[in-house]
Order: structure tokens, then sequence, then C-alpha cells
């Protein structure tokens, strides 16, 4: 990806720039990487057995399966960030193949911003969901699995700031 600083994205005002440019951490894909080998197994091993070259149709057909939900799910991992500008919060998330929401948040309607961590995965690697509140503490944006959420949450912070100084 390009470094924040030559990075644009539709929409973006003239006297807009971009401060910063987060993905969803790759351990949020280990999931698929246990399907991907569990599929593998059972493809696979069957033909080391005695007579295993028969069973080569479900070897093709596993490696079709691997392909397609690995591109299927590194499409959506790749399609999912984050972008604070100096005036907005955006978030691209790639929930499905065909489906994308696209949230905008003003910096001047933020008011609380929370990270949480879940999970012994989370606290290892440290990534967490960012979740940004506006008036009347209703939940409008959540920032899902990013690396760094207090690092996140805290460069947010500082950027609204900046703007109401």
């Amino acid at each position: 990806m390009k470094s924040k600083s030559q990075f644009t994205f539709e929409g973006q005002r003239e006297d807009e720039r971009v401060v910063a440019v987060w993905r969803q951490h790759p351990w949020v894909m280990i999931r698929t990487v246990l399907v991907i080998i569990v599929i593998f197994a059972i493809t696979f091993l069957p033909m080391l057995l005695p007579g295993g070259f028969a069973g080569i149709k479900l070897a093709i057909g596993g490696t079709v399966a691997i392909a397609l939900l690995g591109t299927g799910r590194l499409f959506i991992w790749w399609n999912t960030f984050y972008i604070l500008s100096t005036q907005r919060v955006f978030g691209f998330d790639q929930s499905k193949l065909l489906t994308r929401e696209v949230a905008e948040v003003p910096l001047e309607n933020i008011q609380n911003i929370v990270h949480i961590k879940q999970g012994i995965g989370s606290m290892l690697f440290d990534y967490g969901t960012v979740k940004i509140r506006t008036a009347g503490s209703k939940i409008a944006m959540k920032l899902k699995n990013v690396e760094h959420p207090l690092q996140v949450q805290q460069k947010i912070t500082d950027t609204s700031r900046g703007l109401r100084s």
C-alpha cells in the first residue's frame, strides 16, 4: 500500500490530508488457514494410502476449494481498511465478496473512543476493535480487528483534538 502521504481516496477534499491508514491484523485469517489445513488433510492424505491415486478427483476438488476459499478471504481482508484524515474517519468494511459498507465520521462529531481486546489471540498479538461514538453515545463506527488498538485510539483522539484547538 502507498505511504500515507501519497494515499488518496475518492471524495477526498482539497484541504484534507491522510493521517493514517489501518488494516485488520493478519491474524484474523487464522480460521481460514485452519479450514484450509483440514480440507488439505481430507483431500490429500487418502492419496498416501495404497491405491490412493484413485482419489485424484478428490484432490483436484480439494485444490479448487482451497484456492477459492483462500482467494475469497484474502480479497475480503485486503478490501477492509480504515482511513484517518485531518477531517474525518472512514471505514471500508468488506464483509462478504459482494458486500461493502463505507462509513464516515467527521472528527468534530466524535464524543468518545474506546478500544476492546477480546480473547487470547487478541491479547497475544495486540489487535482489537476501536469503537467511535458520537453524541448520544451511539456507536458511529467500529474499526474491527486493527493492530495496536490503543495506538489507533490515541491517534484518532490526538487528531480530533488538534482540529478543536
